[in-house]
């Protein structure tokens, strides 16, 4: 269920199960989605089932040897020579998981040949049970409708086509009653009838069966984003920095070079913001600075976490010290820029500490240690006068912070 989850929503979903269309068809983008999480499975289980129809279809050689003897050997050209070429085939064609409307249409034209196969040993035979042997066609609309899946829409038109082979076929045999042609027409037309019916609900059944899965899913996917969030700011939570740490760690050792960047972010004098403005001020403040530092950095290259109380943590990964030190500069800007007033007395603006740090990943450097020299890092810019930033430049050895600060 992969494919163009940004486009199905929980309230599209929501939707088309209160509103499921009587033409068993979903909106385009849903009908879409379906169609391409459900054809590979839908391939494997038609050709599995085609195995054992063919096997069920050879089988009926012994009743067609009873029955039809004077064409036996026919039917066998027939049934080895023709059917099961075609069934092999269709059983290749299928195996490449083509377009559902393709699939669709390999099994309708599989079940329309073999339809008239039956037909043709039957009017040739001069058996008098001809007419009783001619009611296999109705197994072939059984299959098609109960074990293959076919969709309703496609199956339709295929037992139109099986129905209209059936009635000329029987009126080309000589010396059948008519009571007996109407009998036998209307049974097999009340056959085809309820198959239709039966694929109906069939395929109503499996198409809310899939929407309920569906919503079951992305609920869950939801579910996993708000576990990865932080409540208050909307940004990542330690949990999912954790993930990515891991997934770095996983890389690294799996042989991928891998350079990160880490970068703290400290709002300065907050605890006296706080005492003085009050906690629903100092949620604002964090808000407003989570806001300013999430759209000051490009997302694709960056993500930000909230770190601790009023730390946030940006993490860049495959990247360079220039870009590093680069990236913990616009955040200091973009944050003084951003103009929120300290009190409401003075002209004094928040602004942040920033300490960054830049390594490559091996056995003897860790992101968990990147994270310690950032720390470092901001330690040594809240100590130089705030408002600043200091980056840790970590290469083969470590050594101690490599002044890369802006004091203002």
């Amino acid at each position: 269920m992969e494919s163009r989850n940004t486009a199905v929503t929980i309230f599209l979903i929501e939707k088309e199960i209160l509103s499921l269309s009587r033409l068993l068809k979903f909106t385009p983008i849903l009908e879409e989605k379906y169609r391409q999480d459900e054809a590979p499975e839908q391939s494997v289980h038609t050709v599995r089932l085609n195995y054992i129809g063919l096997i069920i279809y050879h089988a009926f050689l012994y009743s067609d040897y009873r029955m039809l003897r004077d064409v036996f050997f026919l039917d066998l050209f027939l049934h080895f020579g023709v059917m099961t070429p075609l069934a092999m085939l269709v059983h290749w064609l299928l195996w490449r998981n083509p377009k559902s409307a393709m699939r669709e249409m390999y099994e309708c034209l599989s079940l329309i040949i073999l339809s008239l196969t039956i037909a043709a040993v039957v009017d040739l035979s001069n058996s008098l049970d001809r007419d009783i042997a001619q009611l296999t066609l109705v197994l072939v609309v059984l299959f098609g409708s109960t074990m293959q899946r076919i969709s309703f829409r496609y199956l339709v038109p295929t037992c139109i086509v099986i129905e209209i082979i059936y009635i000329m076929s029987l009126s080309l045999l000589p010396g059948v009653p008519r009571d007996r042609f109407i009998g036998f027409s209307a049974l097999v037309i009340g056959i085809v009838f309820f198959s239709l019916i039966a694929s109906y609900t069939i395929e109503h059944g499996r198409r809310m069966g899939y929407l309920l899965r569906l919503r079951e899913f992305m609920k869950n996917i939801e579910l996993e984003k708000e576990s990865l969030r932080e409540p208050m700011t909307g940004l990542g939570n330690r949990r999912a920095l954790d993930l990515s740490l891991h997934r770095i760690l996983n890389n690294s050792a799996s042989g991928v070079e891998t350079t990160i960047g880490v970068i703290l972010v400290d709002i300065d004098h907050f605890k006296l913001f706080n005492d003085t403005n009050g906690h629903q001020e100092g949620d604002r403040c964090l808000k407003v600075v989570a806001s300013l530092i999430a759209n000051g950095v490009q997302p694709n290259k960056c993500e930000v976490y909230r770190y601790g109380g009023e730390e946030f943590l940006i993490l860049l990964e495959n990247t360079s010290p220039c870009e590093t030190s680069q990236v913990a500069q616009e955040i200091r800007t973009v944050v003084e820029a951003g103009e929120i007033p300290r009190d409401s007395d003075s002209r004094r603006l928040v602004t942040v500490s920033v300490g960054a740090a830049f390594g490559k990943i091996d056995a003897t450097l860790t992101p968990t240690s990147i994270i310690a020299s950032a720390d470092s890092a901001l330690y040594l810019a809240k100590s130089k006068g705030r408002n600043r930033v200091e980056m840790c430049g970590l290469e083969e050895e470590r050594g101690d912070p490599l002044d890369f600060g802006i004091a203002v």
